[in-house]
């Protein structure tokens, strides 16, 4: 058994004003920071004409990244039902973004977009295309078309021997009438099918000085989507990090946070905390200083080291060995091109050499706690019970307002699993979650 004596449990705490209350964690680099979030720099466009009676073909290339109005069916004096934009990229294809500058005004039953199947003609319309522009008919802003995997899709060129060859996209409008105005766009921005995506290596940049501001090319233009992922990775069992903000991401978006586990799959990692709240927090500006925000989390028990290798941008692959995590985005406030966030991080990784807290000289089983507390907290407050060595940990969730064990449901606080303290190694105690302070605290740590 163990009794303690706490002063004070919070986000704050300890000695570093970490939340660790019993014992200190060094800072250690990560062993990766990697991320598929991306802009397609390579948009081929044609625009396909049938206003004079026969169809004609205008490579608009260039006007698809010029960030220039202009309009991608023809103008309002030639545009017909039977026009078509034409898109393709260096990978297959699975969302179409577009910046509307002037909505068109017609009447339709939306659009169809055709590829080829047989290498000659645009013989195949997809089905379970999405697409939220109303048909390039809403207000001024970004829009997205998504499409669904591309069975059977292969290059075929609209005119052969004059256009390359590629696994073109055709869009058109179904049932077009009543045209008043054709639709302007100045951009348009092709994601990758995930089986395609490449990833940007930003391990050194996370890596470097936690006070440091100069990001030189790192400080880049970027285009999150739903389902952009970023991976970390940890030399050992981690409890969290910290994550130096020097400005952040200015459109507000969800993330999910996952694990690697022993099993090959991802799952939940529980009670995650990010005030940095997916770096939308923070400076709007590169300055001179940062902001550095304090992610916990409760280290799972089957978390595992894995070996991951990703592609990258230049065609070449690079492999890492560590215990990873993962945050694909899940929700966007806006769409766009944003101003790549900038920050650098430190993991808190458990380990020999790089922990220490209360030391056991027999090895020692504990499997729940019970408590006093003088001053609760507010709110519920999650603590855990980290092995330094082994980085196996345990956590408890105290209910806010809780004064002692004895008024909760069977007096006590069992850990999910006993928690083994050996000969010679270390417990840590630390703060993952809640808001509040609990102040004045006496815990007993024993077995059953």
């Amino acid at each position: 058994m163990l009794d303690l004596r706490i002063p004070e449990i919070s986000s704050t705490s300890g000695p570093d004003s970490d939340g660790v209350v019993n014992g200190r964690v060094s800072q250690s680099e990560l062993i990766c920071s990697i991320s598929n979030v991306q802009m397609s720099n390579v948009v081929y466009a044609y625009r396909k004409d049938t206003a004079t009676g026969f169809s004609q073909f205008q490579d608009i290339s260039t006007n698809a990244v010029s960030d220039v109005a202009f309009e991608p069916f023809g103008s309002t004096d030639n545009f017909s039902a039977n026009d078509a934009l034409i898109l393709s990229c260096t990978e297959e294809v699975k969302e179409i973004f577009f910046r509307i500058t002037t909505p068109g005004v017609f009447t339709c039953d939306g659009i169809d977009v055709l590829i080829s199947t047989d290498g000659i003609t645009f013989n195949t319309t997809l089905t379970g295309v999405t697409d939220n522009s109303n048909a390039f008919r809403n207000a001024a802003g970004i829009y997205r078309i998504t499409l669904p995997n591309d069975t059977g899709h292969v290059d075929s060129s609209p005119v052969p021997g004059e256009i390359t060859s590629r696994r073109w996209h055709l869009i058109k409008f179904r049932n077009l009438t009543g045209i008043t105005t054709a639709p302007q766009i100045n951009h348009i921005w092709l994601i990758h099918q995930d089986a395609n995506m490449t990833y940007m290596d930003s391990t050194a940049v996370q890596n470097s000085s936690m006070t440091s501001n100069v990001f030189g090319t790192f400080d880049t233009t970027v285009f999150p989507t739903i389902g952009t992922t970023h991976y970390y990775a940890f030399p050992f069992l981690a409890y969290g990090m910290e994550t130096a903000v020097f400005r952040k991401f200015i459109t507000a978006m969800t993330r999910t946070t996952e694990y690697l586990s022993s099993d090959d799959t991802w799952k939940t990692l529980p009670d995650y905390v990010d005030p940095s709240n997916a770096l939308t927090n923070g400076p709007t500006t590169l300055g001179e200083t940062a902001i550095t925000y304090s992610r916990r989390w409760t280290i799972p028990t089957d978390w595992a080291s894995k070996t991951l290798s990703f592609p990258l941008d230049g065609g070449e692959s690079v492999s890492y060995t560590g215990y990873f995590i993962r945050q694909p985005i899940t929700s966007i406030t806006t769409y766009g091109p944003l101003g790549r966030a900038l920050w650098r991080a430190r993991g808190r990784a458990f380990g020999s050499g790089n922990s220490n807290g209360i030391y056991h000289k027999t090895s020692t089983t504990y499997s729940y706690v019970t408590f006093t507390i003088g001053n609760p907290s507010s709110t519920d407050m999650v603590i855990s019970f980290t092995n330094c060595i082994t980085g196996q940990s345990r956590s408890i969730n105290i209910p806010a307002n809780s004064v002692d064990s004895g008024s909760l449901t069977g007096g006590r606080l069992d850990f999910s699993s006993p928690l083994t303290i050996g000969a010679g190694e270390h417990l840590l105690i630390s703060h993952v979650s809640g808001s509040g302070v609990i102040q004045d605290m006496e815990l007993h740590l024993d077995k059953s």
